[in-house]
């Protein structure tokens, strides 16, 4: 089992990264997508504290999921207004990475 500072880490950013979304939604003033990424900061919000103290499995799922809405994240599927085409790829990109370190450090440790 990783190390709980690890874990602690990735709790953290894990609820960094709802509040972000929301912090963008309000910034658009779109009342659809603040109702949408505040459900999924509380989701975050949710999985952050269970994969703490009851498993990293939540960790783990929580990222990947998040992943999953990141991929739909664009206008056509959301209604965000992201700028760049290059952002929600990345965060993709980093959930999946995230969810791989702690599977992999889960599994190792």
């Amino acid at each position: 089992m990783p190390s709980q500072p690890r874990l602690d880490v990735y709790a953290v950013a894990f609820v960094a990264i709802g509040a972000v979304y929301v912090g963008s939604a309000l910034a658009e003033k779109r009342g659809r997508s603040i109702l949408l990424e505040t459900e999924i900061a509380i989701a975050c919000i949710a999985l952050a504290p269970i994969g703490l103290w009851v498993s990293p499995l939540a960790l783990i799922a929580g990222y990947i999921l998040h992943g999953i809405w990141d991929f739909f994240h664009h206008p056509v599927h959301v209604g965000a207004q992201i700028t760049q085409r290059w952002y929600p790829p990345l965060c993709v990109g980093f959930d999946w990475a995230i969810a791989l370190i702690i599977t992999l450090q889960y599994s190792l440790g």
